[in-house]
This record gives C-alpha cells, sequence and structure tokens, in this order.
C-alpha cells in the first residue's frame, strides 16, 4: 500500500509538471500570434498558424516526459505514447504536406474572388505535388518489380523521406544560426560596436525602404497605364488594388498622366486581368516589406539615438542617461531609479551579452561535436556526455526536465535563426507589432511543424540514451523506428550525414557558402548577408539627420529639458514694434506649446524692467514631449520691449487689472 501510494503520488506530480510544460507553450503560442498576427488575420489563418506552432513547441514538453519514462522502464505509459506520437507524426504530415501549403498560397494569391484564390493556390503547389506524384509512382513500380509492394514498406519510406529531407534543411539551418546568434550576441557586449553595427543596419534598411517605394510607384504607374484602355470590370479591380495602398505610403493618387508608357496590356480581357493580378502581388509584397522595414527603420533610429545619448552620458560621466526629450527628475527616488537605469544599459547589460555570447558557443560547440561523433558511439560518450548525464539521473523527471529542455530549446533556437535568415524565407518572415500577413503566418506555422519531428529525432541521436551499456529507446523512437531499415535514408543517414556539419560550419563562417551560390546562379538559396562596417559613416548621417528632425520638432538646438522647470540661460532680447511680442529661443520652442496642452493656469507675474516688461508664464504642459497621461510644470520668461510710453501704461493698466479683480484666481495673458 505505502508503495503504490508513493507510485501515485509520483506519477500526480510528473502530470501536474507535464500540465504546467503543456500551459506555458499554449501560452506562448497565444502570445506569439497576438505579437504577430495583423488584426485583421482570417480566422482560418489564426487556427491553421495555432496548430502549426503548437504541435512544433508542444514537442519540446511532451520529449522529455518520453525520456523519463524510457529511462525507467515505464512500459505501460511508453506504450500508449508510441501511439500517439504516431499519430501526432501523421496528422502532423498532413498539415505540413497538403493543408498549410495550399492555404498560405491561397492567402499569397491577389486574386479577387473565392475559388480564383483556391484554383492559384492549388497551381502554386502543383508542382510539387506533380514531382511527389511521379516519383511516388516510379517508386511503386520498383517495388512492384523486386515483390517489396506492401504497406509496411511504403510507410517506413514515407516517414525516412520526411526525416531526410528534414534533416538536409536542419543541419543547412543549423550551422548558420550557431555562427550568427554568438556573432550578434557579441556585438550587443560593446555599446560602442553596437552603435555601429545600428548605424549598419539603418543604411540599409533605408536603402531598402526607398528601392520598394520606388518600384511600387513603377507598378502603380503600370497600372494606370491598363486603367486607361482596360474595361469596367478592369478598372474596378484595378480600383480595388488602390484601396489595398495606405495614402501615407505612396503619392500615386497625385501622379495623374504618370504612367509607364512601356507597360504591355493584354490582348485579351482574361490575359490584362493576369496582368493586374501579377501587379497586385508585387505591390503587395513590396508594401508588405516597405512597411516592415520601415517600422524596422523607425526603431533603429530610436536605438541608435539611446546609444548615442548612453555613450554621452558615460563619456561626461553623468548620472543619468542625457536625452532631450525626457525630464531628468529632481527627486531623490527618480535620479536614483536613473542612476540605476545608467549602470544597467552601461555595465550590467553589456557582461550579460557577453556571458550570454560564450554560453551559446559553448553550447554550438557541444551541438557540432555530438553531430561529428553519431559515427561511433565509443567517442560520443566523450564528445557528447549529455545523454550519459541524463541517464544517471533517470530516477528524477525534475531533473531530466532541467537537463533536455535548455539544450532542446538551443537546438530549436539555432536551426529557426537560420531558417529565417534564408534568403528564401526572407519573404515568409514575421515581423513583430502586428504586421506580419496571413500566407507568412501559415508559412512559418509550416515549417515549424515540418521540422520540428526530425528535430527531435537527430536530438535523441545525439543524446545516445543508456542504462548501464544498454541503449534505451523512447517511445518517439519506437514511433519512428521503421525507417531504420530503409537504405538510403534511413538510420545509415540519420548518422553519418551529420557530419559534413563541421564542413558547413566553416563555408557559414567565412562566407564561402554565400560566395559559392552566387557563382551558381542560386542567390535565393543564400543567407542574409552579414552587415559590412563600409556602411557606418552613411547610416551615421541619416542618424544624425533624424535626430536633428526629433531635435527640431521639440526643442532648439541649445536647449535642455532643464529649462521647462524654470532653470536659467541667457535670454535674448529681441525689440519688437509696435504691437509684435517675441519669445525667447533658449526657453522652450514656440512650436512645442503649440502642439501641446496647457492645464492649470496660473497668473502670469509681471515685472517692469528697464525699457519693457519681463512676463512670467507658468502652469502644467502635456503633449509630444512627455508619455501619456504625464504632465510636467513649464515656466517660460519673455522679454516684451516696448516704447516707454506704452511699456508704463501697459504695464499701470495690467496691474490696475490685478487690484480691482483680487478675488479672482485666473488672469488674462498681458
Amino acid at each position: 500500500a505505502e508503495y503504490m501510494g508513493f507510485q501515485k503520488k509520483e506519477f500526480i506530480m510528473e502530470l501536474f509538471a507535464f500540465i504546467i510544460v503543456s500551459l506555458l507553450v499554449l501560452i506562448g503560442t497565444i502570445f506569439l500570434i497576438y505579437y504577430y498576427a495583423r488584426k485583421d488575420t482570417p480566422f482560418p489563418a489564426l487556427a491553421a498558424t495555432f496548430v502549426g506552432w503548437f504541435i512544433g513547441f508542444m514537442l519540446v514538453g511532451i520529449l522529455p516526459y518520453d525520456i523519463y519514462l524510457a529511462l525507467n522502464n515505464k512500459s505501460d505509459i511508453s506504450s500508449a505514447m508510441v501511439t500517439g506520437w504516431t499519430v501526432i507524426y501523421w496528422v502532423n504530415f498532413f498539415l505540413c504536406w497538403i493543408i498549410l501549403p495550399i492555404l498560405s498560397s491561397y492567402y499569397d494569391s491577389c486574386e479577387m474572388t473565392f475559388m480564383r484564390r483556391l484554383w492559384d493556390a492549388l497551381k502554386m503547389n502543383l508542382l510539387i505535388y506533380s514531382i511527389g506524384l511521379g516519383a511516388s509512382l516510379i517508386f511503386i513500380i520498383i517495388l512492384q518489380i523486386k515483390g517489396l509492394l506492401t504497406w509496411e514498406f511504403v510507410y517506413s519510406f514515407l516517414m525516412g523521406i520526411g526525416c531526410a529531407w528534414g534533416l538536409i534543411q536542419i543541419i543547412l539551418f543549423l550551422t548558420n544560426g550557431i555562427v550568427d546568434v554568438p556573432r550578434d550576441l557579441w556585438r550587443r557586449s560593446s555599446n560602442k560596436l553596437r552603435f555601429k553595427v545600428v548605424c549598419c543596419k539603418l543604411a540599409v534598411t533605408r536603402d531598402i525602404v526607398n528601392e520598394n517605394q520606388d518600384e511600387m510607384e513603377l507598378c502603380i504607374k503600370k497600372l494606370q497605364a491598363i486603367e486607361q484602355v482596360s474595361s469596367k470590370e478592369i478598372k474596378e479591380y484595378i480600383n480595388k488594388v488602390y484601396d489595398t495602398i495606405p495614402e501615407d505610403i505612396t503619392s500615386f493618387r497625385s501622379m495623374t498622366g504618370a504612367v509607364d508608357p512601356d507597360t504591355e496590356i493584354g490582348s485579351t480581357h482574361e490575359e490584362t486581368r493576369k496582368k493586374v493580378s501579377k501587379l497586385h502581388y508585387k505591390i503587395k509584397s513590396d508594401l508588405h516589406e516597405y512597411t516592415a522595414h520601415k517600422d524596422q527603420y523607425e526603431r533603429l533610429v530610436q536605438e541608435g539615438i539611446f546609444l548615442g545619448n548612453l555613450m554621452h552620458s558615460a563619456d561626461q560621466n553623468l548620472p543619468y542617461i542625457f536625452s532631450k526629450s525626457k525630464i531628468p527628475s529632481e527627486t531623490s527616488c527618480g535620479k536614483l531609479c536613473e542612476r540605476i537605469e545608467l549602470i544597467w544599459y552601461k555595465t550590467v547589460a553589456p557582461m550579460l551579452y557577453f556571458v550570454l555570447t560564450i554560453i551559446f558557443v559553448i553550447f554550438g560547440i557541444s551541438i557540432v561535436f555530438g553531430e561529428i561523433a553519431l559515427v561511433n558511439e565509443n567517442i560520443q560518450d566523450y564528445l557528447a556526455p549529455l545523454g550519459r548525464l541524463i541517464g544517471v539521473s533517470r530516477g528524477n523527471y525534475f531533473l531530466i526536465l532541467l537537463l533536455t529542455m535548455p539544450t532542446l530549446c538551443m537546438f530549436i533556437l539555432y536551426t529557426y535563426y537560420g531558417f529565417f535568415n534564408f534568403k528564401l524565407s526572407q519573404f515568409y518572415g514575421l515581423y513583430p507589432h502586428k504586421q506580419t500577413d496571413p500566407g507568412m503566418l501559415v508559412y512559418s506555422a509550416l515549417y515549424t511543424a515540418k521540422l520540428s519531428f526530425t528535430i527531435c529525432y537527430n536530438y535523441l541521436f545525439l543524446l545516445n540514451l543508456q542504462t548501464g551499456d544498454n541503449r534505451v529507446q523512447t517511445a518517439f523512437e519506437k514511433a519512428m523506428g521503421p525507417i531504420v531499415a530503409i537504405p538510403g535514408v534511413g538510420q545509415d543517414f540519420q548518422k553519418y550525414f551529420p557530419c559534413i556539419i563541421f564542413l558547413f560550419l566553416l563555408l557559414n563562417y567565412f562566407h564561402v557558402y554565400t560566395k559559392l551560390m552566387k557563382a551558381l546562379s542560386l542567390e535565393s538559396c543564400t543567407f542574409v548577408e552579414d552587415i559590412s562596417l563600409a556602411n557606418y559613416e552613411q547610416g551615421a548621417i541619416l542618424l544624425s539627420k533624424e535626430l536633428k528632425k526629433r531635435e527640431a520638432s521639440v526643442y532648439t538646438k541649445d536647449q535642455m529639458v532643464r529649462s521647462i522647470s524654470g532653470s536659467t540661460s541667457q535670454d535674448k532680447q529681441s525689440k519688437a514694434h509696435g504691437k509684435s511680442v517675441a519669445i525667447s529661443d533658449s526657453r522652450i520652442n514656440a512650436s512645442v506649446l503649440g502642439n501641446a496642452k496647457v492645464h492649470k493656469k496660473v497668473p502670469n507675474k509681471t515685472k517692469k524692467v528697464k525699457g519693457g516688461v519681463e512676463i512670467v508664464i507658468e502652469g502644467k504642459l502635456s503633449g509630444p514631449l512627455l508619455a501619456k497621461g504625464k504632465k510636467a510644470k513649464y515656466q517660460i520668461t519673455f522679454l516684451v520691449q516696448f516704447p516707454s510710453d506704452i511699456t508704463n501704461k501697459c504695464f499701470f493698466n495690467h496691474n490696475q487689472k490685478k487690484k480691482k479683480k483680487k478675488k479672482k484666481k485666473k488672469y488674462s495673458a498681458l
């Protein structure tokens, strides 16, 4: 009874941990969809993305539990998991090869009706399906001749082909991630180097934005040329294309008569409609890339300005991060927070990035050694000892979870980092702040689900789980077991092909792979090129211009935010004739008051001085300078110079008003 009670308690704890991991994966998937998906994304796209991402990420939660069951020989639960893995695999196979590709192509299509878009999606995938069908027929004929045509063999071969193709992609993407992730972290470990990188990215991003805008304008000119000689139906279609383009992105509505004379117009109605559809697709892709890179450009500008202010504060030994758009705190608590913020971004954050760089380098090297060690189990324990360590901890599920989750997540991070750096996948990138199109969401879910099983299969090969001298087989490996005996794509391929990871690593590190693909005219099969510091000067000039624009809209060049709270500076006296009044430009810019709301006015303070009147206006201000809902005190002092008779009369009349209206709290300005 005590033993059964202990077993029941242990099972409840394992189940509780498994549920917690599942909930974390569920919440993370929902958050990612909320973070990336556009607000107008259709429900089918959201549902398909959720299923693809959840299946891909949930394997991270299921696999450690499967390892725990295998190491502790819990055959009753493990046998049920074999069935579960098999069902999940074939559901995933059906999604990745039929449902998700068609759905992604459907949302990428620029046809206007449901049936046309569906047919267009089928045509986009027809080439892949025809190649697969032709290869399948040849394969069936060969099997029939050799007398091996059985359902079990076909079943195993399909699994083997899927895993082999996935492994080729994983090794390609993995090597790029192992090289680029530590490199990016290393650049963030120094604020000066990070500033140079931001400037270089700024120049490249600006070029992409300008290029996309020029391409959109060219497509719009072609549409206008087609519109002049088209039927009513085509004109309505073109107007729908116009409606998809925001007015603040391109000035096509003002481009009257600016048509492209070289535009080829179809001889028939159907040919013209196809040309309009192709132009629509081009505009759609350029528009999305333009919007995403413009948003990236703004974020890079903000990051560059922040880093510039941070380095200025460090050079001048200021106790806070210098900024012309933020009011330094006057309270002791606020000053302490500013000091902590400065220390964090100046010292702590770069140090953390340096530590992360070391950690990611160690993990990357261990993965490379583990892949190489697959050829020989005798050296695997020395080059990849994680499996042996997990085998020693087999009685503790939480310890196994702690050992497997970080390494598996790191493996996945490297792989998907390389995938989204791949130029063929750049159109299908994920753009934050709700800017990702439905087709791109579905495509990312497609590859997340497609690569997940191969990642888990390769990861288990790396672990080489053992209890004593006996190799332990998980439920996942039992479900994938039929591919072991398939020649060419079976277990031998899974063991020996990863050995070339070291070669791919060198090719990526020295950029030889990119040069080789360009020489073969396969530039779309390369990765995004590493930034060149040659663009630093161009990016620095752009950043300087953007900084001046932002300063001009808020303050003048020689102005500090502390002047808002009443700090003194030498006012520039300007003479005014007649009734005109000049405001000193060493204080708040007049444009700020024009764009701001003034709250809780207090009586104006006036003081007669030599040759005029000094006026002080006080109050509270909210507007573009401050965060939403925040107000700041302001004080403006300016000198009005009039001829002596007018000065005396104005000053006298104002004082008379103050005497007569003592009970009133508010007064009009002088």
